[in-house]
C-alpha cells in the first residue's frame, strides 16, 4: 500500500513538472500577473 501511494505521488509530481515547464514557456512569451498558487499545487499532489 505504501509503495502504491509513493508511486501515485511521484506520478502527480511528474505531471506537475511537465505542466510547469509548459507554463513557463508560455509565460516567457506573454505578460502575466503574479499569482500565488502554492496551496492549489499541494492539494493536487496530496489529494
Amino acid at each position: 500500500m505504501l509503495a502504491r501511494r509513493i508511486n501515485e505521488l511521484l506520478q502527480r509530481v511528474e505531471i506537475l513538472q511537465q505542466a510547469v515547464m509548459f507554463a513557463r514557456e508560455e509565460a516567457n512569451n506573454s505578460d502575466v500577473e503574479e499569482q500565488r498558487v502554492g496551496e492549489r499545487i499541494f492539494q493536487f499532489i496530496f489529494r
